[in-house]
């Protein structure tokens, strides 16, 4: 793990206890500490599960597939409702920049969860413009739910932005799509400042930050064209035009299928980050600390004769146990990292996870359960959810494996 292990604790933050994600509440059966015990329903569950160990050169080709997975994420954060009307760039003089329309403004209330493939490469920026460091992707959607919202989005630039010709606005993307060449028009951007002092550890152990990195020659990554998942708010940048774009970019994720490395047999992989935009131009909706949930879909063969969940903490700084306490209620009946191996026992079925944790994290500023464990014996499958909930400074990212044999 790379960052550090210390934590501050606070007593300043807001406590937001909406708690939207409560359908994920862990059951009464694991909140024994000392022994894990995970029940487990016997029913359907959807094919997707089964997808997820289709053959990585499949899912790597077929970026609906690619981006039906990363959909089975579900993702959230406790400020995911953005109460600040505008944001603005924050250099002197700026505070007069709104007053002549340039400025952020939300799309839509909260925050929102989009999930498209890349344009080509990500765009790395060479030196920073004040406090700017945007690492931005420029996402093509295929799947309707994010065809609809980019749609919107485009809309929105229209409406905003009245110096749009009438040929300019009666196509493609301020038209319905109704082709693959129009799908490429009707992209997003999606741009992050990672933190300052992290930077280089992130081009090397997460994404590329840093010039001349790019997807391409990336280890996580290996080619360009990559189908990522994203959070973060929608917003109308009318610091250009008004177009949409998901700004900044807090949690993203997605599946380890470089084509360019050996992968382990029987083994699933995500890369999974929890961000916040350093700017300071986002400062109501990227605040510091960055608090949320997680919840990373996973599913063994039910014939297998073992089942492993493995975690590798990557790039990670200051975490916060006491905002995280009090901002999510479940946290406290949740599972620390203070440990490198545990078993999580199936009841029901005679089988257990073992999960490795690569380094432990010995407080309780990012924590872990498993739920909605299902046996699809139609499928020969075992399904289920791996949640964290994290309260962290600036960052946190890893790579979690799922595995059998």
């Amino acid at each position: 793990m790379h960052g550090s292990n210390s934590f501050y604790l606070s007593k300043t933050y807001h406590v937001n206890k909406s708690l939207l994600f409560l359908a994920l509440c862990i059951p009464a059966s694991i909140l024994a500490q000392d022994q894990i015990i995970v029940e487990v329903t016997h029913n359907s569950v959807d094919p997707l599960y089964s997808s997820l160990w289709e053959k990585k050169e499949v899912i790597r080709d077929d970026f609906v597939l690619n981006e039906k997975l990363l959909d089975m994420f579900h993702v959230w954060e406790t400020d995911s409702i953005l109460k600040k009307k505008r944001e603005r760039h924050r250099v002197f003089g700026a505070a007069i920049i709104p007053l002549f329309g340039f400025y952020w403004s939300p799309i839509t209330k909260r925050k929102e969860k989009y999930v498209g493939t890349v344009k080509g490469e990500a765009r790395v920026p060479g030196e920073e413009r004040f406090t700017e460091y945007d690492v931005n992707f420029n996402m093509v959607p295929h799947l309707p739910r994010y065809i609809a919202l980019a749609y919107v989005g485009h809309i929105e630039e229209k409406r905003r932005d009245r110096h749009k010709t009438e040929q300019k606005v009666n196509r493609p993307p301020f038209t319905y799509p109704n082709s693959p060449k129009d799908l490429e028009r009707l992209h997003l951007h999606n741009e992050c400042t990672p933190s300052v002092e992290h930077r280089k550890l992130l081009d090397s152990l997460f994404y590329p930050t840093i010039r001349p990195n790019n997807l391409k020659d990336h280890p996580n990554f290996g080619e360009e064209g990559v189908t990522l998942g994203m959070y973060g708010a929608f917003v109308s940048d009318c610091n250009h035009n008004c177009h949409p774009e998901i700004h900044p970019y807090e949690w993203l994720w997605w599946m380890d299928l470089n084509p360019k490395k050996e992968h382990k047999p029987n083994e699933i992989a995500f890369y999974i980050g929890l961000l916040r935009d350093v700017s300071n131009r986002m400062r109501h909706w990227s605040s510091a600390p960055r608090t949320g949930l997680m919840s990373v879909p996973f599913s063994f063969p039910a014939d297998a004769n073992s089942y492993e969940i493995s975690l590798e903490h990557l790039v990670t700084d200051i975490f916060y146990p006491e905002v995280l306490s009090e901002k999510i209620e479940a946290a406290a009946s949740a599972y620390n990292l203070n440990f490198t191996e545990k078993v999580i026992n199936l009841n029901g079925i005679s089988k257990s996870i073992t999960f490795k944790n690569e380094e432990k994290i010995n407080h309780e500023g990012i924590k872990w359960w498993v739920s909605d464990v299902v046996l699809d014996e139609a499928q020969n499958l075992v399904t289920g959810k791996l949640n964290f909930v994290m309260s962290v400074r600036n960052l946190y990212t890893a790579r979690v494996a799922f595995s059998y044999e």
